[in-house]
């Protein structure tokens, strides 16, 4: 007596009951990346660092513990359900903390989850939702990597604000420290918004609250870029009267 294919079977059971198996879990659309300014497949062995339930979406290359060897940074996009809405989706998403990982290779090529953050990257960032982006730069020699968080005035298209986060790698405690920031804001296009010259430094009031980093003493881990915003900073706009 022939038996019946037990794949076959799951199959009828999904279907029968209405269970989602549609493109959401197609696993070419949720493993490309942005690299840079381009968009790849996410490389195979990174594939088992990527927790159910998210999606990579910046990736970035380098030596980032200056030993020779080529490790990786990735941003994950925590997924949403299908049926929320597009607007819905949007708001959430720019409100959402994007989960971190830095990844270190070791000597026999293997790869090891090194570090992980919750609340250094908002989701809204790395999506570039309205007028923010995120960049994430390894250092040209090796040990150490940058975050960047970019936001523009959706508005008038002429503010900016860059708020750069470098962190190095510590050998001695084995740890990435934040050793170096560098906050600037402006006008993109002086010639085409001068009326904006004489007023952005009225646009971002200063930060407000105790801000006091001691550089070299946070360690990637424990960096909080989510709560730094909700205190009221880097360049926040003023909120009208």
């Amino acid at each position: 007596m022939k038996t019946f294919p037990t794949h076959y079977l799951f199959w009828l059971f999904m279907v029968f009951f209405g269970c989602n198996i549609g493109s959401e879990n197609n696993h070419d659309e949720q493993f490309i990346v942005s690299v840079g300014n381009n968009k790849e497949p996410l490389p195979d062995e990174l594939q088992p660092f990527i927790p159910e339930g998210h999606v990579p979406m910046l990736l970035e290359r380098g030596d980032f513990n200056k030993d020779g060897l080529s490790d990786y940074f990735i941003a994950l996009q925590i997924l949403l359900p299908a049926n929320l809405g597009e607007e819905k989706t949007r708001e959430l998403n720019r409100r959402l903390s994007s989960p971190s990982l830095v990844i270190l290779r070791q000597k026999d090529n293997t790869l090891i989850l090194h570090t992980k953050n919750e609340r250094a990257i908002l989701q809204g960032y790395a999506l570039g939702i309205n007028g923010k982006d995120l960049r994430i730069a390894a250092d040209s020699l090796g040990g150490g990597f940058t975050i960047s968080y970019i936001t523009r005035d959706t508005e008038t298209q002429g503010l900016y604000s860059v708020d750069d986060y470098h962190f190095t790698y510590d050998n001695t405690t084995d740890s990435f420290y934040l050793n170096n920031v560098k906050e600037e804001f402006g006008v993109l296009k002086p010639e085409l918004h001068p009326e904006l010259m004489a007023t952005t430094a009225k646009e971002y009031k200063p930060k407000v609250g105790k801000f006091d980093i001691e550089l070299g003493t946070i360690p990637f881990n424990s960096f909080d870029f989510i709560k730094y915003l909700e205190a009221g900073g880097p360049h926040q706009k003023k909120t009208q009267p």
